[in-house]
């Protein structure tokens, strides 16, 4: 994981207490994920969505032109690892401009933030769009899995099942599939399948990379929901992270207000996660 010197990163904590070296962490986690996730992407899956990762600024930036899908059009670690300037900004839109993308995703963090990226954006007329509850956890305790539902490390010769499961599980086009299933096998990946039986009716990833563990593609085919399933995949990763030697936890998940619940939230909650912060979401629309 890439580090900014010192001197460099803001002080202060965010509103949830999480200091900027924790904060760092989160971003970076997820970002060096996402990144080697789409940079596993082959032949005419990665050519039909023009799947392109670069690095701006520090930060991670994930491209796709082939899909309207914001996941994979967005950028993840602004300012963790080199200070914000109006100037990054209008690289990241150049960038994006120049791959043809139409709408991506510019993610904020309490770091960023504290820099003045929020009136960055405004002036390029970014839009605030929503916030991500960013969720951390230490490797320990373990906890024990319940419920009917099994569930098995998957091996490569799955990766196609594990595609289609997931974009059942997350409602998107088939054509994702193969995308989600990329990394399986790959150095620092383990994926995982929850059975009913001999049927598979949820996903789940885990990315370790520098004693961080990024939990992640975790979703569940409707007919199979409120069984117990992600919490069962968020034990069986827990724990193997602990196996792993890993310190430090992290996952993210769409806000939770009381008005829309969120069952994801409430699984991680109940596994022994905590809130770190919420990180601000910003829509770029990109004229032709």
């Amino acid at each position: 994981m890439i580090e900014m010197a010192a001197d460099t990163i803001p002080t202060g904590v965010s509103s949830t207490g999480a200091s900027n070296k924790e904060i760092q962490a989160i971003e970076m986690g997820e970002a060096e994920a996402w990144g080697d996730l789409q940079r596993s992407s082959q032949g005419d899956y990665r050519a039909r969505l023009g799947i392109h990762v670069e690095r701006i600024g520090g930060s991670v930036v994930l491209i796709a032109p082939g899909t309207p899908l914001l996941l994979f059009n967005r950028v993840i670690g602004l300012g963790v690892t080199e200070p914000v300037t109006e100037h990054l900004v209008k690289d990241i839109i150049s960038c994006y401009r120049q791959h043809g993308v139409q709408q991506c995703l510019i993610h904020s963090n309490p770091i960023a933030d504290q820099m003045g990226l929020p009136n960055i954006l405004g002036r390029e007329g970014i839009a605030l769009i929503d916030a991500w509850a960013k969720m951390q956890r230490a490797s320990t305790p373990r906890i024990a899995a319940s419920g009917s539902l099994h569930v098995q490390q998957i091996q490569p010769q799955q990766a196609e099942l594990f595609g289609k499961v997931a974009c059942e599980g997350f409602g998107m086009p088939a054509i994702m599939a193969e995308g989600f299933g990329a990394a399986v096998g790959r150095t620092g990946w383990f994926h995982y399948l929850a059975f009913d039986g001999t049927t598979p009716v949820g996903t789940a990833a885990m990315f370790v990379r520098d004693g961080i563990a990024w939990l992640g593609i975790a979703s569940t085919r409707p007919a199979y929901r409120r069984r117990g399933g992600q919490l069962a995949l968020l034990a069986r990763r827990i724990n193997d992270a602990a196996g792993l030697g890993c310190g430090h936890l992290i996952a993210e998940t769409r806000q939770h207000q009381p008005e829309q619940p969120n069952s994801s939230f409430h699984n991680m909650v109940r596994a022994g996660f905590r809130l770190a912060y919420l990180r601000r979401n910003y829509l770029l629309t990109i004229s032709p």
